[in-house]
């Protein structure tokens, strides 16, 4: 990944020298919707006890705002934030350890979603063709993730449900991208993208009214910090100037 990254920025500071034709700054803002997918640990969900197991529901809706200024035809730098919600998979997973965990008969569950935004700036080495722009971009900043939040009831502790709180942590963020801008008019276009980004948060997992759990059988997560592949495919709108 490392080399990989080297790459890039040796290409676009390499097409930054030779490119010396000069035209006006422009650049553009968009907004956009699709779809991400995450990879990783996060999204397992078969091993009750194993800690690095997330219970993410890959697959997910998601939202994008970015925008670029453009130094000359071809080199530019911008910034994206996007936000996605990830649903849980596994449930009859945790639930039966959950029912070993506190020797009960049967429990019940109220499971929230994992929340993940990325703050990144973008350097961008763009290739325009007519009215078509073909962008690619590099990306490293912030990714935020906060996970779901578990109500617990137990069938003998009606009043004082086990909750594992959402809780909320981040850590860096590599990606990169590629899309195409395509101006309908003058400052009006649409926009196609696929990002990839790889981000290790790190997450500090507190819980409410954990009483007498069975040591060696209670799934005690205090923090989570592993990494996670994220893959986004949008399309939206653009506005150039």
């Amino acid at each position: 990944m490392k080399n990989k990254i080297l790459v890039v920025v040796a290409v676009i500071i390499f097409a930054a020298f030779i490119n010396v034709s000069a035209q006006d700054s422009k650049g553009y803002i968009g907004i956009s919707g699709g779809y991400s997918s995450i990879f990783g640990n996060i999204t397992k969900g078969d091993d009750y006890l194993n800690l690095s197991q997330g219970f993410a529901k890959s697959g997910a809706p998601a939202f994008a705002i970015d925008g670029a200024y453009f130094f000359n035809k071809n080199i530019g730098a911008g910034l994206m934030f996007n936000i996605s919600t990830y649903g849980v998979t596994g449930q009859d997973v945790l639930s039966a350890g959950y029912v070993e965990a506190f020797a009960v008969d049967e429990v019940t569950m109220t499971i929230g979603s994992y929340k993940m935004f990325n703050i990144l700036p973008a350097f961008y080495y763009t290739l325009p063709i007519n009215k078509l722009n073909v962008d690619f971009r590099f990306m490293i900043g912030y990714s935020g993730l906060t996970t779901p939040e578990i109500k617990v009831q137990l069938e003998d502790a009606a009043d004082t449900p086990l909750i594992q709180e959402a809780s909320s942590g981040g850590g860096l963020a590599l990606g990169l991208g590629a899309g195409m801008r395509y101006a309908f008019t003058k400052h009006i276009g649409a926009a196609v993208r696929l990002d990839y980004l790889n981000a290790k948060q790190s997450v500090d997992i507190k819980y409410s009214n954990l009483n007498n759990p069975t040591d060696g059988l209670f799934r005690n997560l205090t923090t989570y910090n592993e990494s996670i592949g994220n893959f986004n495919a949008t399309l939206g709108l653009v506005y150039n100037f």
